[in-house]
């Protein structure tokens, strides 16, 4: 994981330790106020996510079973209607 170091919380402070300039430090600290609410976001989604992934699918009605598989795995072009 070359280069994930700098944004892993629990090596946050040895890299913010490294900018020489107060203000630049400052910046970065901003920088991972974003990146700290994404990760609580992305945790919660995928707990969402992964819940809903089991349950049985009649439950998610006729719609759903439509979608091509292709759309749902990212590779299709094409609009559902």
């Amino acid at each position: 994981m070359r280069g994930q170091q700098v944004y892993a919380p629990r090596h946050r402070t040895e890299w913010l330790n490294k900018i020489g300039e107060a203000g630049v430090r400052r910046r970065a600290e901003l920088f991972y106020q974003p990146l700290d609410a994404l990760r609580g976001l992305r945790q919660a989604v995928r707990k969402d996510l992964l819940a809903e992934s089991r349950k049985p699918l009649e439950r998610l009605g006729p719609r759903v079973r439509s979608i091509p598989l292709d759309i749902i795995l990212g590779g299709g072009s094409r609009v559902c209607s």
